[in-house]
């Protein structure tokens, strides 16, 4: 007899809303044309949640909508955060960094991003403080920065270059 596990169901369509979400943001953000990855990031021919289809990203995002333990388990040094930036990492191309955009219940959208990440984008430019820093458990440890998404946005200096170019 087949089954119908509709707690998982709605835990897979509330996991794509999300990434709907997120793509129209960087839409919004950064223009192009960015897209939910069909397969949630298992797509044979593109890696991540999204992906923008008109050009490369340096970044490979991986899309979690949480529930409110997170942040308190994160600053803990515990917590789903570190399993889910394992799976962003791995699926992360050669030439790309991870990124790893999460929300909470009720609270606002955040980027988690590595120092090499960060580095990457803010060779120049200043950096807006992150909400939380904290490092990986594993040898060699990594230190991650979580930051509001739209402080991401305006890190990657995307506003700028688009007023710059009347975009």
């Amino acid at each position: 007899m087949w089954r119908c596990n509709i707690s998982g169901l709605r835990s897979r369509a509330k996991g794509q809303r999300f990434e709907r979400r997120i793509a129209k943001a960087f839409t919004d953000a950064l223009g192009g044309e960015w897209r939910r990855t069909q397969g949630g990031g298992k797509d044979q021919e593109f890696v991540g949640d999204v992906r923008r289809v008109d050009s490369e990203f340096e970044f490979c995002i991986e899309c979690k909508e949480l529930n409110n333990t997170f942040l308190d388990a994160a600053m803990a040094g515990g917590g789903p955060i570190f399993e889910w930036w394992d799976q962003t990492k791995r699926q992360t191309g050669k030439n790309q960094f991870p990124l790893l955009i999460c929300k909470w219940t009720r609270h606002e959208t955040y980027a988690v991003i590595n120092d090499k990440g960060l580095i990457s984008i803010n060779a120049h430019r200043s950096m807006p403080l992150p909400t939380l820093i904290f490092q990986t458990k594993e040898v060699p440890k990594e230190t991650l920065y979580l930051m509001p998404l739209d402080d991401f946005f305006k890190l990657y200096g995307w506003e700028e270059e688009r007023k710059k170019y009347n975009l």
